[in-house]
Parts: C-alpha cells; sequence; structure tokens
C-alpha cells in the first residue's frame, strides 16, 4: 500500500512536496536557536501568481451575437442608402438632401459601431489582456501594467440588466466588458479580482479606441462626399 502523503495544498517547497530541493526554505531559520523549520507560504492573492499562468478566452452568446450582426447589417444598408442619396445631392443640390446626407451618415456609422464593432471576446494569459473584435479580425492588447484600475456596476438595455465591467487604462481609453455578450464572464470576472485593483469611485471614459476610429471613418466619408461634389461641381 502507498504510504498516506500529508496535505500540502497552497504550500509550496514542503518537505513532502515533489518541489522539495535540498537548498529550500525549509531549513533551519538562520540565527536562531533550537530547531524551527521554516516553511514558505504563498499567498493566493498574490498579483501575477501561478493562480494565472493558463490562457482564459471568454465566448459569444449567440442571441446578442445576431442581434449586433442585424444592426451592423442594417448600418451597412444605411451606408448605401447614403451614397444614393449622395448621387442626388451631385446633381441636384439641395438643402434637404444635403441634411438627410449628414443625418443618415451619422446613424449609418452609430449603428455600425453599436453593431460588428461591438462584437468582441477577450483572452487574459499571465501578462495581458487581448480584445478580439470581429471573430479576430481586429486585436487590441494591454498589459496589466497599463491598467490603473477596475470596477464592477450593474448596468442594462431593452432585454434586462447585466453587470458590466470598467478597466480604465493609463492611457485614458476604458475597456468595457459586459456579462450581456460574454460566455465565462463569471470567471473573468474572478482572475482579474486577483490581478487588478477595485476602485468604486472610477469613472469610464467612453471615448474609446474605437470610438476614435468610427468618427475618423465618418469625417473621411464627409471628406469624400464634399470631394466629389467639388469634383464634379
Amino acid at each position: 500500500m502507498k504510504e498516506r502523503q500529508p496535505i500540502t495544498r497552497g504550500i509550496k517547497n514542503c518537505r513532502d512536496s515533489r518541489l522539495f530541493k535540498g537548498c529550500s526554505p525549509l531549513q533551519l531559520l538562520c540565527n536562531l536557536t533550537g530547531n524551527s523549520p521554516a516553511i514558505g507560504n504563498f499567498s493566493y492573492r498574490q498579483r501575477y501568481s501561478a493562480f494565472f499562468m493558463e490562457r482564459f478566452d471568454t465566448e459569444l452568446k449567440i442571441l446578442p451575437t445576431i442581434i449586433r450582426l442585424v444592426v451592423g447589417l442594417v448600418g451597412f444598408g444605411g451606408l448605401l442608402f447614403v451614397s444614393v442619396i449622395v448621387r442626388h445631392l451631385i446633381n441636384e443640390p439641395s438643402t434637404l438632401l444635403l441634411v438627410m446626407t449628414i443625418v443618415y451618415s451619422t446613424l449609418t456609422f452609430l449603428f455600425l459601431g453599436l453593431g460588428l464593432f461591438s462584437i468582441k471576446t477577450f483572452r487574459l494569459n499571465n501578462k495581458e489582456i487581448v480584445e478580439s473584435y470581429l471573430w479576430g479580425l481586429l486585436k487590441r492588447k494591454t498589459p496589466f501594467g497599463e491598467i490603473e484600475n477596475f470596477k464592477s456596476h450593474i448596468t442594462g438595455n431593452a432585454l434586462g440588466t447585466f453587470e458590466e465591467l470598467i478597466l480604465n487604462r493609463k492611457t485614458g481609453d476604458t475597456i468595457f466588458i459586459q456579462e450581456f455578450d460574454q460566455k465565462g464572464f463569471g470567471e473573468l470576472k474572478d482572475r482579474l479580482t486577483q490581478l487588478l485593483t477595485e476602485d468604486k469611485t472610477i469613472i469610464p471614459n467612453y471615448w474609446t479606441h474605437f470610438n476614435k476610429i468610427l468618427v475618423i471613418m465618418l469625417v473621411a466619408w464627409y471628406g469624400l462626399m464634399i470631394g466629389v461634389k467639388i469634383i464634379s461641381g
């Protein structure tokens, strides 16, 4: 029969552990009289500990993804519609067509931002969090050292209330992670709690990285329309 092994969970380099080495923390304490063994205990909440060595990936929930795909398709449809209005505006300029172009262009890019560009998953490893947009077509990596703090709060939409994580980067951007569309949200939150400092007083920055890209795209779209008008006129 195999000898019973003492329970050593949570204690590294203990005498009966397979990780024990000759010159380990178990040797007698220096400068002390008597035989007092030293045991090295490691905190479970130590930042960047072995607890977080394994990679973790979230997955998309089906219904929220379908909703956002539909919203994104509406945005593409709006882009085609705006193109038709722009052609009419070039051939027969009018104030009404100009206003329609501006309004529908803005709504189109808003739908694209709330739809396609909001479809994302998250990956955690031992050094960073990776945001993957559009099934990995676009990615953004943020080392944990660049995240200042985070908080959890309850938010909602037309489908109900859900929890949201807000991670403020030192650069001023905010990473939003929603229970609404992420499978594995609970485990993701637990892992981030082990690694980051929670601050309930932080304020998110809604002027995020991809919102800036959408605004740049919108300005470029208006510039293109003006350029076509100048060339044709």
